[in-house]
């Protein structure tokens, strides 16, 4: 049974079941079109995503965190979270109804938690 059809950029017209794999499949194509060109502060959106399995109203959660942390354990712990996040935290994206991360995203975002630093020591 079809809940939605959609027109990504790059296709024709896709029917989407209430399945909720196929909307994070689609979701995280969007994800890993903009991949290659996400800033390093990853300020990008991800509506009308190239990629014909993009779902064309995708988004990203976001979480900002100073660079230079003021607290040292604390930062580290949120340095640890975010690492977990990116790896063992996406088996849980499904039960969540989540996309998972594509490689090349989660790869810019521990690239960017290696700058993490408390008095210019990475808390990596």
């Amino acid at each position: 049974m079809s809940i939605t059809v959609y027109v990504p950029r790059d296709s024709a017209a896709i029917s989407v079941g209430a399945d909720e794999v196929a909307l994070a499949i689609a979701t995280s194509a969007a994800a890993a079109g903009m991949a290659k060109s996400m800033p390093e502060d990853f300020r990008v959106s991800l509506v009308d995503a190239p990629g014909k399995e993009s779902w064309p109203i995708s988004g990203l959660t976001w979480i900002l965190v100073y660079q230079d942390q003021k607290d040292e354990p604390r930062g580290k712990a949120i340095v640890q979270f975010l690492k977990w996040a990116i790896r063992d935290g996406q088996k849980m994206e499904a039960a969540l109804d989540y996309a998972e991360l594509p490689k090349p995203v989660v790869e810019k975002v521990d690239k960017a938690l290696k700058r993490i630093s408390f008095k210019g020591k990475s808390l990596y």
